[in-house]
């Protein structure tokens, strides 16, 4: 692992590649500006959807040959949590963002294959949610290889999706760049999308997912300044909201304080 803690296991850096700081193609001490603020900031979000589903695809089996009746529950919950959160950013991409994009840019269709993209591993990752449903139900039994064989149908186009979509970003910036104040588009977008992910179950379940799966030490800390809270609402969500579901985070990437940890299962 590259910045995990030390251990022989795989950590989450893999098998799905993580997207490095060099996609931006920026220059030496130039600091992300127009477009490439937006892809300097979605790459930090894709990257920690990669660790989520890399810590799910390396423990997947383990959990159900070692784990507890507890443990694989919590790992359920987990690994339904982090579909929650994949889809709820494609929702927002493709109802907010894309489009705006497009009308800015004076382009239609400009965004179409990242859209073809998402629309290319809806059956894949459906199953996937289906699958994990009909566990939690009592309609089927777990089990960690078919999980893994689920994930393995759609996760190369899904990491295809992920990289090239920041690639289509920084595009943006080398192509209509002057079309718009693209930072404050974007700050303003997300600032509407936060608040429309507010909610009780968000803040114990997307969010803590979220916090859990940012390593701060990314390619010498390049992501470290992310995310841009207060320290009082960091301290509420380590205290408070990450322990409504504890159990569910020990199969996280990272800690609470984003460091990289061991996988238990991998």
């Amino acid at each position: 692992m590259t910045t995990a803690a030390a251990g022989n296991k795989p950590w989450a850096d893999g098998p799905f590649k993580l997207i490095s700081h060099s996609a931006l193609k920026l220059k030496e001490g130039e600091k992300p500006h127009g477009a490439k603020s937006m892809a300097f900031e979605m790459t930090i979000v894709h990257n920690l959807l990669l660790r989520a589903l890399n810590s799910v695809y390396l423990q997947c089996v383990n959990v159900g040959k070692r784990g507890t009746q507890r443990e694989v529950d919590d790992f359920i919950n987990y690994a339904s949590c982090w579909y929650t959160a994949l889809s709820h950013h494609h929702h927002m991409e493709e109802s907010m963002v894309f489009p705006d994009i497009e009308r800015l840019a004076g382009v239609p269709g400009l965004m179409a294959q990242n859209v073809a993209q998402h629309e290319a591993f809806h059956d894949g990752l459906e199953a996937y949610k289906k699958y994990l449903d009909a566990v939690q139900a009592g309609d089927d039994k777990y089990d960690g290889d078919k999980l893994k064989g689920i994930i393995d149908s759609f996760a190369g186009v899904l990491h295809q999706h992920l990289t090239e979509e920041i690639e289509t970003l920084v595009k943006l910036e080398e192509e209509h760049g002057d079309k718009t104040d693209w930072a404050t588009w974007f700050k303003e977008t997300m600032d509407k999308i936060l608040k429309q992910a507010q909610g009780p179950n968000n803040t114990t379940t997307i969010v803590p997912l979220t916090f859990t799966n940012h390593d701060k030490a990314f390619e010498g800390g390049v992501h470290a300044s992310w995310p841009p809270l207060p320290w009082f609402v960091m301290l509420l969500l380590r205290w408070w909201y990450v322990p409504k579901n504890k159990g569910w985070w020990r199969f996280s990437a990272c800690d609470d304080q984003m460091r990289p940890k061991e996988l238990p299962f991998a």
